[in-house]
């Protein structure tokens, strides 16, 4: 007797056709979030398709129920108005990419703050924008605060428009657009990266420090150009004021000071081409023998007229006109100078003059012809035990006593006018 089985071939077929798509990314693998994007795998993804959110509905915010496997990417077929913010909160220690689906321009418009504060690694960044597949980002004509956490990262690479910035929290906000906004820009804490001569918009007050501060440490970078617009340092917050520099960064617009900050450079840099104003200390801190030039590598720039001191520390380099003429006042007359680092004075042959100089580090006076370092113009007194060397001369006037105690080695002539010099190197 035949007897004829009939197998069922199809059974295997659907799980393997269903593995296979997982590991091409066709589908997608699943943390059940309680809330917002709902997608783990690298996409890309359409922002805008509901069945990439838990529940169908958009909500903006990546939750921290969400955990990424990969780096993931999501997309904008064209220019959406949201209705909220974005939020990025998710775990996995994998960057996050939006931008435009195809090459070109589109815009996103918020109708909300942006979060950052994802809970993976390192690496777990958010991106917005792309080198080809453009996202620009409307503010929605309000101010937005941008909430970035510690040691994260939000890169934004295309055009900021239409409102005003608040920079909050103690991560990192990069700006590389070219951005049109106008109504300011504030840095309550953290880092702000100016990667674009217009990254902090084309009008607008820039403030360092408000109501939130506290006692957070705030720090502007300019890393590929002039920022030229006038920044003011309030006296809101307690933590420390940093302008940081690299590659053709530089801060050449008026800065007014209502507390202290710190030059952090990693190039030569221009600073306060448009003069300082207000009141607080200046400390300087340089690596590599790079230099903080105060005035107009060309010679112009307005005088500084800021109350404080300088602090040059001991990898800092100061360079008041090694190469060109300056005519004003660089260091204004009534500051203490403390030099651990390097003061250099040519100006072409102008002079340059402070109430008291102190520290350990080393003073040049490069230019013979009427290049003079007066010191004492308002009555102080200290001590420098360091070296001054170069062509220059000293004059000591004001009723204090500066003392000079180190070998110096400068061929100009000293001239008391009033008060005393003690000499004893």
């Amino acid at each position: 007797m035949k007897i004829t089985r009939h197998v069922n071939l199809t059974r295997g077929i659907k799980p393997f056709i269903i593995s296979l798509a997982l590991m091409l990314g066709i589908v997608s693998t699943t943390q059940a979030a309680t809330t917002g994007f709902n997608q783990t795998a690298a996409g890309p993804w359409d922002y805008n398709t509901a069945g990439n959110w838990f529940g169908n509905t958009i909500n903006g915010i990546w939750d921290t129920s969400l955990t990424n496997t990969v780096a993931q990417v999501v997309t904008f077929a064209a220019d959406t108005s949201l209705t909220t913010g974005l939020t990025f909160n998710y775990a996995g220690n994998f960057a996050l990419t939006l931008k435009a689906s195809a090459a070109g321009a589109n815009t996103v418009t918020l109708a909300g703050d942006i979060g950052l504060n994802t809970s993976g690694g390192s690496t777990a960044n958010v991106t917005l924008g792309d080198a080809s597949n453009h996202l620009n980002v409307d503010l929605g004509g309000v101010t937005r605060t941008i909430t970035i956490a510690t040691n994260r990262t939000l890169t934004v690479k295309d055009a900021v428009t239409n409102g005003a910035i608040i920079k909050a929290g103690t991560g990192t906000l990069t700006l590389n657009g070219s951005n049109t906004y106008t109504n300011g820009t504030t840095i309550s804490a953290g880092t702000l990266i100016a990667g674009n001569a217009n990254a902090l918009g084309t009008s607008g007050a820039i403030t360092l420090g408000d109501a939130n501060s506290g006692s957070n440490a705030i720090q502007l970078s300019a890393t590929v150009a002039a920022v030229s617009r006038p920044i003011t340092v309030t006296n809101q917050g307690s933590g420390t004021v940093t302008f940081y520099t690299s590659g053709s960064g530089q801060f050449t617009g008026a800065i007014k000071l209502n507390r202290n900050i710190t030059l952090l450079v990693g190039n030569n840099i221009n600073f306060g081409q448009g003069g300082i104003s207000g009141v607080g200390d200046v400390t300087i801190v340089a690596a590599g023998g790079w230099s903080v030039y105060f005035g107009a590598l060309n010679g112009g720039g307005s005088a500084n007229t800021f109350s404080g001191n300088v602090n040059i520390l001991a990898s800092g380099i100061l360079n008041l006109g090694s190469g060109w003429a300056s005519s004003v006042n660089l260091i204004p007359d009534s500051s203490t100078v403390n030099v651990a680092g390097t003061l250099i004075i040519g100006k072409g042959g102008n002079n340059e003059t402070i109430d008291v100089l102190t520290g350990s580090g080393s003073v040049s006076l490069p230019t013979a012809t009427a290049n003079r370092l007066t010191i004492g113009s308002a009555g102080g007194s200290g001590t420098f035990s360091g070296i001054i060397s170069g062509v220059g001369g000293i004059t000591k006037t004001g009723a204090g006593t500066q003392t000079l105690s180190g070998v110096n080695t400068y061929s100009g002539t000293t001239i008391v006018t009033n008060g005393a010099l003690l000499v004893n190197g």
